[in-house]
Parts: structure tokens; C-alpha cells; sequence
């Protein structure tokens, strides 16, 4: 994760927050989340970064800002040319520990040797925000996800949405892809918290 100033191409960027957002570290204050699935990483043109801005009580923390890419150690995948990485991303509590956590849409993503299929990170709240501590990719090729890697799928390309569908206190996953419109992906990372 890295930290500093804001750059790229903001014209491309995907903001939210626009109202209750996300709390990654459980302080109380929402936290500022912008995708730029545009930006060029060192040898890969639209790689894509998303940048996280801590929240305080007197607004988002600009000078905190938090980098995050598939350059990020721990962040599971190669960055890639045309990854768009953060071009689609959603929040969720997805293990259930209170913290919540950051899907982010890698649409480039190669899959099991297949070109473009697309895939999914998920980065992890904890008391310091998010960390790349037990990181996941998710995949048409993850045990339990229906279907089989496709070239330029991109399946995660059309949005992302998070829910606890099943009641269980953990966020369910929803992706949904071109070929087969919505599809409800339900991982589960460890144990629920208690």
C-alpha cells in the first residue's frame, strides 16, 4: 500500500460515498474510496489503482491517502496491460469481523492461462483500515463460482453489489457479467467473528 499524493487520470475515476459508505477500520467515520481503472502502472497502460482516503471527523484524510493496485505486496494477481483494476468496486463486511471490506473488479485479470476473463479482489478492514493481510482473488475458476474462465469475458465488467442474503452476518458477493446477467457468488472467508 502506498501513500501520497492523488494521481492519474481523475476523468476516468468511479467515486462513491454518497451516503452511509464504507468503514473500513470501525472508527465511526465513513471513508472515502476512488477507482481509477485508467491509471498506468509502471509497463502496463490502464492498469488501474484505487485510492482510499481515511475518514475524521473533519472529513476525508487527503494527505493519508492509501494505493492500492496488484503492485500492492500481498494483492493477489499480476498487474496487467488493460486490467482496469478499481474500475468497478463495492463494499461489504465480508467475514464478519465488523470491519468492512473492499471487492475490487479486475476485468483484464488472466484466468487459468485465459486471456481478459476477469476476476475479483478482496481486501480486508481491520483496526488500521484495509490491509493486504489474507487477501483473495475470486474467480470463475474459485471453487463454487459457476462456470469456466472465459476469454474477454471480463466478468466482473457490469457491477458489483455486496448483501447478507443468507442471514449468516457475513456479505454475499453479487457479479454480474454479460454472458449470464446477475449471478450470486457466496464466499466465505474463515470463521464468523463472535
Amino acid at each position: 500500500m502506498g501513500a501520497g499524493t492523488i494521481t492519474g487520470d481523475e476523468s476516468h475515476a468511479a467515486l462513491t460515498n454518497l451516503g452511509g459508505g464504507p468503514d473500513f477500520n470501525n472508527d465511526g467515520y465513513d471513508d472515502l474510496v476512488l477507482g481509477d481503472g485508467y491509471h498506468d502502472e509502471p509497463g502496463a497502460v490502464d492498469a488501474g489503482v484505487v485510492w482510499v482516503m481515511p475518514g475524521s471527523a473533519g472529513g476525508p484524510r487527503v494527505a493519508h491517502a492509501q494505493k492500492w493496485s496488484q503492485q500492492t505486496p500481498g494483492i493477489p494477481g499480476d498487474v496487467g496491460l488493460d486490467d482496469y483494476f478499481g474500475y468497478v468496486w463495492t463494499t461489504g463486511n465480508f467475514n464478519g469481523d465488523n470491519y468492512d471490506d473492499l471487492a475490487v473488479c479486475v476485468l483484464g485479470e488472466r484466468v487459468a492461462g485465459v486471456d481478459g476473463a476477469g476476476a475479483v479482489v478482496i481486501i480486508f478492514g481491520s483496526s488500521g483500515g484495509l490491509s493486504q493481510t489474507g487477501a483473495k482473488l475470486i474467480s470463475r475458476n474459485t471453487a463454487g463460482v459457476p462456470g469456466d474462465p472465459t476469454a474477454s469475458e471480463r466478468w466482473c465488467q457490469y457491477s458489483l453489489a455486496a448483501g447478507d442474503f443468507d442471514g449468516n452476518g457475513r456479505d454475499d458477493l453479487v457479479v454480474a457479467s454479460e454472458e449470464d446477467g446477475r449471478e450470486v457468488a457466496q464466499p466465505r472467508f474463515g470463521r464468523r467473528s463472535r
